[in-house]
Formats: structure tokens, sequence, C-alpha cells
């Protein structure tokens, strides 16, 4: 089968590795990949954000399905595009896409639904922002840009001042373009992150296995969030009480609620943060699929309950820094991994 697989980073690479291990053999191109992911497919430079190119590839390939990996291609409408074109693709429409390109749509869906989330207000105006920081909210409290900043739109203020300067810089400042034409001011809290990922048929899900993702840019937690610093599988939070409470307090009511809008099958990823023994809190819902997985009955092996899986930086003075030598080094780990380039370290000899 050929499967054009759309991306850069290490989903991407996660992706390409457990599709390189499919039962039925792959034909695998990636678009435009990165070291890791040529290892594993054949790779080809295009915009992946530009639905036209996606197409042309896709038709002039003949592949089979598209996957798409990052959140901009599904937001410029390529999943839309191809459907228009016959073409299968694994990812949500734009309009599905919303509940990852809009923090305030997907903080009103879940309020209104009941689902268990931390309190927030969306704001337009910078003065309105910060009289709810002021009257309601407090410090410390998170400083969120509506809509995709590469990871970065989401600000833990630990003071009234650095809120009102995360919100100039949002709503005035524009740092995050029109990302930041709205913001949400929300609650803190504090608790461990599980991120987990399930498998919905239009009425049902299959919950998958949780990994943890960090986000904070030095170690201790500390620093600015980043689009992430590294995340792993399994995680021993993530116990099957746990996935079944999450289930039925999140992953369904998430589902129907999306279901009044449109058919909803394929894959969710929602990002949890679970602070008291029974309560996890749903901080974020994210890339709701509205297409069909390559074959659900196939069982795709996104990862192994008994193997260890890591997407991992390695960072020197805040630079990317991610050898080959030290990535032969690394044994019984799966590595997946966004690194634009290697650096071979090898002696030539």
């Amino acid at each position: 089968m050929k499967i054009l697989l759309l991306g850069s980073g290490g989903r991407e690479h996660a992706l390409a590795d457990a599709l390189s291990r499919e039962n039925t053999p792959v034909d695998l191109i990636a678009a435009p990949g990165n070291p890791g992911i040529a290892e594993l497919a054949r790779l080809v430079s295009i915009n992946a954000n530009d639905p036209q190119e996606v197409a042309a590839l896709a038709e002039a390939e003949q592949v089979e399905l598209v996957v798409v990996g990052p959140e901009a291609p599904l937001a410029a409408g390529v999943v839309d595009y191809l459907q228009q074109r016959g073409i299968p693709a694994f990812g949500p429409t734009m309009g599905a896409a919303t509940v990852e390109t809009s923090k305030a749509d997907t903080k009103a869906l879940m309020m209104a639904a009941g689902i268990p989330t931390a309190h927030a207000e969306t704001h337009r105006v910078a003065s309105e922002a910060k009289a709810a920081v002021r009257a309601r909210f407090g410090a410390p409290v998170v400083i969120k840009a509506s809509g995709l900043a590469a990871g970065k739109g989401v600000i833990v203020c630990q003071t009234q001042a650095e809120a009102f300067d995360a919100i100039d810089r949002i709503l005035d400042d524009r740092v995050f373009g029109e990302a930041g034409a709205e913001c949400l001011v929300e609650s803190f809290m504090t608790g461990e992150e599980l991120s987990l990922f399930a498998i919905a048929d239009g009425t049902d899900v299959l919950p998958m296995i949780g990994a943890q993702d960090h986000k904070r840019l030095l170690d201790g937690d500390e620093g600015p969030n980043t689009g992430g610093m590294g995340a792993y599988t399994p995680v021993s939070l993530s116990t099957p009480a746990l996935v079944d409470e999450v289930t039925e307090r999140i992953l369904l009511p998430t589902l129907h609620a999306l279901r009044k809008g449109f058919d909803v099958i394929g894959a969710g990823h929602f990002d949890l943060c679970y602070f008291e023994p029974t309560n996890p809190v749903a901080e974020e819902s994210r890339r709701l699929y509205q297409e069909n997985l390559l074959h659900v009955q196939r069982q795709w092996k996104f990862s192994e309950a008994d193997e260890k899986s890591l997407d991992m930086g390695i960072f020197l003075n805040g630079l990317p820094i991610f050898t080959i030598e030290l990535k032969n080094q690394i044994s019984g780990q799966n590595i997946a991994h966004a690194m634009k380039q290697y650096k071979d370290t090898r002696d030539p000899k």
C-alpha cells in the first residue's frame, strides 16, 4: 500500500515507524519529513500546508492514503481538498479541526457538554482580560492564545503583572499573529500531564496507550512552554482504572458533543491534567480526526505495552543537538525525534 505522510516532527517519525511495521507492506512517502523519517520513507520537498501541492503529489504518486500529522495542514483545509479530489485522507476536515485550531471553541464545547475542564473566559480586548484576572482569577493564572501557535501560545503566569504582560503580548502586540485574535484566561492547575489517544467509530471510543509530554523549555519544569521538549510512553500514571474513568467522563462525552455537528470516525488526542486520585481534568481537547484509519482491524501498533517509546530532543544552550553517534548508542528504546538534521560526529576512517 502506498501512503503519503505529511509532517516533519517526532509525531510523524513515530507514525512512520508504526507504518513500517505493518503486516501489509507499505511504500511510504513523507513530505517534508526529517532525517529519522528518511530512514523509513522516501522524502519529497513540498509545502505540506498547500492543499493543491499535496493533492498533486498524491495523484502523481498514486497514493492510496494520505496521513496528516501536523495541525497547520488541517487548518489549511488539506483534508477537505483531498476529499474533493477523491483521495482518502486520515485527518479532520477544516471544520472538524476547530477543536485543535481554536482553544476558545474547544473550551466552549467542553463547558457546554459538562466535560471536566479548568474554568476559563475568552476575551478579545486586553482591558477586559486584565479585569478578569484582577477580579475573578488572581495568580497564578494561565493565559492562552486561542489559535495555533506552534505549542508556544500557552503562558503560565505566576503573578498578576506577568499575566497582564502576556495579555498585552497576545492581544495588542500580536506576537502570535492571528492566533492571538482572542485569548483565554484560565484557572491554574497543578498536576501530572497525561496525553491519551483514542480511536472512534462514530459512536464509541477505543483508548490507546497513554503518553506524557514535557513542554517547558528548561530543566525542573522551568521556562516558557514550547511545542514539546520530549514525550515518552508507557506512563505509570495511565492505569486501566484511570483510562476507564477518562473514557467515561471525557472521551465519550466529547465524542457525543462533536457528533451534533459532524461524524467523528478515526483518532482523537486528549491532553489531561491529573491532580487528584479520582479526578482527571481535561485541560485541552485536541485533534479529533474525522476519517477512517488505515484499517482499525489491522491494529496499528503505535506502541506495544511492553515497549518504551521516546520523542526526544537533546539541547545544548537552547540549541537542538542530536548526533548519529548518540542515536546509535541508545538501545532498547524506540526513539522518535523532530530534529531537522543530524550532526555526523563519526570518524571518517
